[in-house]
């Protein structure tokens, strides 16, 4: 019996070619983020920001502005309170020769008066001097010059008798000179420390005040002891 080989057809597998590949895409630095937006000025933030800070400001020149109106309204009465000084030392040889009584009480009060003159005397003295030294050397030259002239009336008012009668209280030759030129140069010399000449340099106002003729004229001087009854 003869075999059957059947025969097996060969086939012949052919490979698809290759795909082609796909471009691979470069890569390269990458592309500058696009600009942000400018802020918006008028976005409610901003605006918020611009009413605290304004309020901010205000306050702050409104406490500037009454600081320094409270401290002009402290110096107008120091000055005022300095210039009445001058008239006070004016008067006291009058209060003395005008008395009328030699009791202790009344004298006690007298010489009193007379010592709280020196202490004030000497606290307007500072206070000008570490205010204005121009100022508080036109004061003391002032204050000097009231002082000399009520010592010898007061001296002399001293060793007169009380007044017993109102015709005693008529003093028609006697007492110092007005103080009407001592106050009206420390009135002047006072324009130099309000508003925008209080910024003006120490020296300048010293030379100014030097220039107008607001010192007093020489004196001998006195015995303050004397006129205070010291």
């Amino acid at each position: 019996m003869t075999a059957v080989v059947a025969a097996v057809p060969a086939y012949v597998v052919l490979e698809a070619p290759a795909a082609a590949s796909e471009p691979q895409a470069v890569v390269g630095p990458p592309a500058p983020k696009p600009p942000a937006a400018p802020a918006d000025p008028f976005s409610a933030g901003a605006l918020l920001g611009v009413v605290l800070g304004s309020a901010v400001l205000g306050a702050l020149l409104t406490a500037v502005a009454k600081n320094l109106r409270d401290n002009a309204v402290v110096r107008r009465d120091k000055y005022a309170a300095a210039i009445g000084h001058l008239a006070a030392w004016t008067e006291y040889p009058y209060r003395i020769r005008r008395r009328t009584s030699d009791d202790p009480e009344t004298l006690t009060r007298l010489a009193d008066l007379g010592h709280q003159l020196q202490i004030d005397s000497a606290c307007h003295r500072g206070w000008i001097a570490g205010e204005s030294q121009a100022v508080g050397d036109l004061y003391d030259a002032w204050l000097e010059n009231v002082q000399a002239a009520a010592a010898a009336p007061a001296s002399a008012a001293w060793q007169e008798g009380p007044v017993i009668n109102a015709a005693g209280m008529v003093l028609n030759d006697f007492g110092p000179p007005s103080a009407a030129p001592a106050v009206v140069a420390a009135e002047a010399a006072l324009a130099y420390r309000f508003g925008l000449r209080r910024l003006m340099w120490p020296a300048l106002v010293s030379r100014r005040l030097h220039e107008r003729g607001l010192y007093p004229p020489a004196t001998d001087g006195g015995d303050l002891g004397e006129a205070a009854g010291a």
